[in-house]
């Protein structure tokens, strides 16, 4: 009973020792990158806050306790290693990380988990995930434990690009769908499925399809510049389409310009904004600017009109 008792014990200082090297490693993401010639460490210049990674944003605890935290409140976790001496790695934290639409969204629907290479958390997840470029970016699934999408975060230098990567990804994946199995439970399931597929099945009815529509005169294109705002869309095919707006335009205009692009009445168009996540009906009388749609990405699907 004593050596369980001192086993517990080792066990528990191992886990905290664990737990503060965690949190030293997250701290030096957290003061950036030293580069201000006329700022030192106690009294870091303006021009080095400009690197700093929003502190709310970092998970402070080990990786694995990030996967369980992640597991039991279902969010994502988003892993950023960042090479100290390399200059787009930093990048990413004055124009990414920082973009404002980007934040909420990290915030929603991600647990951010970013260190350093040289720091030991940094390199034993590197060794693990074999992770060999910098910076890197990965999404991991914290029910598994898998990197289920990785980048390299030099393409990830436009917050344009990184918005569109994370909106894709949480389309096409979702955790409210059962925990994947392990590999050889699939594999043994693979008879079954088979032989299931032999056999006849009534074939699922198509989705209504919106009938063909005459386009909707609609104002010209404006060019980029003061009172233009540029809105992304999300098509139902997953074709992307951007377009520039007056900020004095009404929402209504965006359902008649996708609508003209997809053929059909904007009647039969719905459309709903991310962040925050709304139908744009519900503001379709609203301007551009009042509903706050400048940079933003708008998901695009159709209904019947039957």
């Amino acid at each position: 009973a004593a050596d369980e008792v001192y086993q517990e014990q080792l066990l528990g200082e191992a886990q905290e020792r664990a737990r503060q090297q965690s949190e030293a490693d997250a701290a030096k993401v957290a003061h950036g990158l030293r580069i201000g010639s006329a700022g030192d460490d106690n009294n870091p210049s303006a021009f080095d806050d400009m690197f700093k990674l929003p502190e709310e944003l970092i998970c402070k605890e080990p990786f694995q306790d990030v996967l369980g935290k992640a597991e039991q409140t279902g969010m994502w976790v988003l892993v950023n290693i960042q090479k100290p001496d390399d200059f787009s790695s930093h990048i990413l934290n004055r124009d990414v990380w920082r973009e404002e639409t980007i934040f909420e969204l990290l915030q929603g629907s991600f647990l951010f988990w970013q260190r350093f290479s040289e720091t030991p958390d940094g390199q034993q997840f590197m060794d693990f995930y074999k992770v060999h470029e910098l910076p890197h970016i990965a999404i991991v699934d914290p029910r598994t434990g898998r990197s289920v999408k990785s980048w390299h975060g030099q393409k990830w230098k436009e917050p344009s690009y990184a918005l569109e990567a994370l909106t894709d990804f949480l389309d096409r994946h979702t955790l409210d769908a059962p925990k994947p199995q392990p590999a050889a439970a699939v594999a043994s399931e693979q008879p079954a499925k088979k032989a299931r597929s032999e056999e006849p099945e009534e074939s699922a009815a198509a989705p209504p399809v919106p009938a063909p529509h005459m386009p909707v005169e609609v104002p010209a294109e404006p060019e980029k510049g003061p009172g233009v705002a540029t809105v992304s869309f999300k098509l139902p095919s997953g074709e992307r389409l951007s377009r520039n707006f007056q900020l004095e335009d009404p929402v209504s205009l965006l359902f008649d310009v996708v609508g003209n692009h997809l053929s059909v009445s904007p009647a039969a168009v719905e459309l709903d904004s991310q962040f925050p996540r709304r139908s744009l009906r519900t503001v379709i009388d609203s301007t551009v600017k009042d509903a706050d749609l400048g940079g933003s990405m708008v998901m695009c699907r159709t209904v019947s009109m039957a």
